[in-house]
């Protein structure tokens, strides 16, 4: 066998376009293996780089998904997974990088011996795999795909809305929750502010509902100053056929608002909590312009 055949079979080929996806020195390179190891230790990285593909199919999965994907996680987690994917891609690179050093220099000192036999099997199989992963997390959406700007509208009329009416808990029965209803809702999306009111959409099978958070209200401190806050309370509107709510732009969405009656969920604290804590992981994906 030439040495140009050997080095074909054994060459690390060019990961320039992909470098750019990667932290910068992310990993250190690790400390070469003994010769006797070598054939170990590439089948052992080969046994993360195929690991690392059902990592990446899960996070693409997740952007994919959509509607459902932020309903799994929040925009952070999502950001989070991808910059760890790229960081453990780059230490593979760098050890593959290393590893071929190491196979070209057994090449030169026992090019028949069974241990470089092996150990450049072992490298092709691990390159192989690696350049999959490689071109699998270029092309993967990026977290950003997920965002959407974030809309404010202040003209007054929605809180002259809700102050025409003060909303009242409506009776929760046992055996009926509605807060436990959005927990398990099929979507739940941002529409934006609305006044300082945050207002989201809830989908769940056939209905919708409207979502009201971050209610600000006027309080007279015991000096008669008067201060603004904001409440953690939540309205949520009369449900209506989730296909009307199909393809509504942002303001076709403020104007549906203000033709809703709406009602203060009045339910345990802690079914609260974990409305307002789907509400925030929804809100997550607001991208401020």
């Amino acid at each position: 066998m030439s040495w140009m055949k050997s080095v074909t079979v054994v060459s690390f080929l060019s990961l320039a376009p992909i470098v750019g996806y990667f932290p910068k020195n992310a990993f250190a390179q690790q400390d070469g293996v003994a010769d006797n190891e070598i054939t170990a230790a590439i089948k052992a990285l080969r046994g993360e780089i195929v690991a690392l593909h059902g990592e990446l199919a899960s996070y693409a999965a997740g952007v994919q998904a959509g509607d459902r994907g932020r309903r799994g996680k929040g925009f952070e987690a999502y950001r989070k997974q991808f910059d760890t994917l790229g960081g453990k891609i780059a230490s593979c690179r760098e050890r593959l990088q290393s590893f071929h050093e190491q196979v070209t220099r057994l090449y030169r000192t026992m090019p028949t011996s069974s241990l470089y036999l092996a150990a450049r099997q072992a490298y092709a199989d691990a390159k192989n795999d690696f350049d999959a992963l490689a071109s699998g997390f270029t092309s993967a959406p990026r977290p950003e795909t997920m965002q959407v700007a974030e809309v404010r509208v202040m003209d007054g009329r929605l809180t002259k809305h809700l102050s025409r009416s003060a909303p009242e808990p409506a009776p929760v029965k046992s055996e009926q929750s509605v807060g436990r209803a959005f927990l398990e809702a099929d979507d739940i999306r941002y529409i934006g502010k609305f006044d300082s009111v945050e207002v989201y959409l809830v989908m769940i099978k056939d209905d919708a509902y409207y979502i009201l958070t971050g209610i600000r209200e006027r309080v007279i401190n015991p000096d008669g100053a008067i201060t603004e806050i904001a409440r953690q309370t939540i309205l949520y509107s009369d449900p209506f056929p989730a296909k009307q709510a199909a393809g509504r732009q942002t303001d076709q969405h403020f104007e549906s608002v203000l033709q809703q009656k709406f009602t203060l969920l009045g339910e345990d604290a802690n079914t609260s909590d974990l409305v307002l804590d789907e509400l925030l992981k929804a809100r997550s994906y607001a991208r401020a312009e």
